[in-house]
């Protein structure tokens, strides 16, 4: 039997303003801050080279390629999950997040062909599809169906949507110790 481990304080603070920002809140009231932090991602890689993209601090670190390819896979998955959500259907088992502790989007492909120029205009485009997302969704989408994140449990639509700015922002700020570290090549 799999149990679900007691949540930190973290993950319960994080959970209940992501319910309560999706249960007050509209799409287009949360859209700006989960477009606005896509944007800062893309800001912050702009201009950096295939060397850069592939440094890393230290060993185990990501490097910035890592890190842009772990975000395409898992804001697609996000994707889906809102639109499965807000179509009132249940998101498939293929789904990143579908269970705790279940890390599939967060594992990255550790290997960087050096076409950096490509992941980042991937990014660009996903950024285009998930700031479209609140206008393909259904007129009247379902709010109470929820479906399983790793960490903070049964989230609706919305709060995925909410989601996706907490994640991007964890992201920004990994790539910004990235950039700013002093063996950083320049």
């Amino acid at each position: 039997m799999t149990t679900t481990p007691r949540p930190n304080d973290w993950q319960t603070t994080v959970r209940e303003r992501l319910l309560s920002r999706a249960g007050s809140e509209d799409w287009s009231a949360l859209w700006p801050e989960v477009v606005r932090i896509r944007l800062d991602v893309l800001s912050s890689i702009s201009g950096v080279s295939d060397e850069q993209a592939a440094w890393k601090p230290e060993a185990g670190d990501w490097s910035i390629a890592e890190t842009v390819r772990h975000l395409l896979p898992s804001s697609a998955g996000v994707i889906s999950i809102i639109e499965e959500l807000a179509a009132g259907r249940v998101p498939g088992a293929d789904t990143p997040y579908d269970s705790p502790g279940d890390l599939t989007a967060h594992e990255v492909t550790p290997e960087f062909d050096g076409s950096f120029e490509l992941l980042r205009a991937a990014l660009r485009d996903d950024a285009i599809s998930f700031a479209a997302l609140p206008g393909r969704l259904p007129a009247d989408p379902d709010l109470d169906r929820t479906f399983p994140h790793m960490y903070f449990g049964e989230l609706p639509a919305r709060a995925w949507f909410a989601f996706q700015r907490i994640h991007d922002g964890a992201h920004l700020s990994q790539l910004r110790a990235i950039i700013g570290n002093d063996r950083y090549p320049r």
